[in-house]
């Protein structure tokens, strides 16, 4: 799981949840710079807390807490997660057998056709505006 706790307020939220308040007002975690100069203290700490529930059972307090967090998922977890499903952000790439793979997230509306080999590629990149239809005005 990553926890991207960016402020005091949120590490305060994140030791309720934990129900390690006590974190919040010792003075080596009770400000981002000393949670930074007491890093190598306070890791182990929140890594013990938090292998004491899976990541499912942690991401739903936290996340409702305002504590920003989210699962570190394989290629399989992100090729079926339904917000990548639904907005079709997967590409299967299929030359010699289906491999999933990121879609890019910026769309356009240029329809360029793929490149199966060398030369159509090189003549696919020497004509790029070739398949972008602009509207006029």
């Amino acid at each position: 799981m990553v926890l991207t706790i960016g402020n005091d307020g949120q590490f305060r939220k994140f030791c309720e949840v934990v129900h390690c308040a006590s974190w919040a007002t010792d003075p080596r975690f009770a400000t981002n710079a000393a949670r930074v100069t007491h890093r190598d203290t306070l890791i182990p700490l929140i890594q013990q807390v938090l292998n004491t529930r899976t990541i499912e059972q942690w991401i739903g307090p936290l996340t409702s807490a305002g504590v920003p967090c989210g699962p570190i998922n394989n290629i399989a977890q992100t090729s079926t997660n339904p917000q990548v499903v639904h907005r079709g952000m997967r590409a299967d790439l299929a030359h010699y057998w289906p491999v999933p793979c990121p879609r890019w997230p910026i769309r356009s509306r240029c329809q360029v056709p793929r490149s199966t080999t060398a030369a159509h590629h090189r003549h696919l990149v020497s004509t790029p505006n070739r398949f972008c239809r602009r509207s006029a005005g």
